[in-house]
């Protein structure tokens, strides 16, 4: 496996890609001579991967905004009398704050 500096990878990326791409190369990446990541070439269980943690992903993000509109949706003044003026709202926003010191 080759190895290259960030600043090396920052001054032929494109070249660097292209080998690993092309040539099926693995490089690793080092920062002050640790090594900190490596690029691959792209393969098809890693395409499939990438797919299914997206998939994933995207599930999850529609599952917090179905929790967003069913928290919010409970948020009223009808449920929440003390929010019944600006006064109140101040009083309650200053009872809440002082709770979380």
């Amino acid at each position: 496996m080759d190895s290259v500096s960030i600043k090396q990878l920052r001054d032929n990326l494109a070249q660097l890609i292209e080998e690993v791409a092309i040539a099926g190369k693995y490089i690793e990446i080092t920062k002050f001579g640790k090594p900190k990541a490596v690029i691959v070439p792209m393969n098809t269980d890693i395409r499939r991967k990438i797919k299914q943690d997206w998939t994933i992903l995207s599930d999850e993000k529609t599952k917090l905004k179905q929790l967003a509109t069913l928290v919010i949706g409970s948020v009223s003044l009808k449920n929440h009398p003390e929010w019944g003026s600006k006064r109140k709202i101040t009083r309650w926003v200053r009872k809440i704050r002082s709770e979380w010191d």
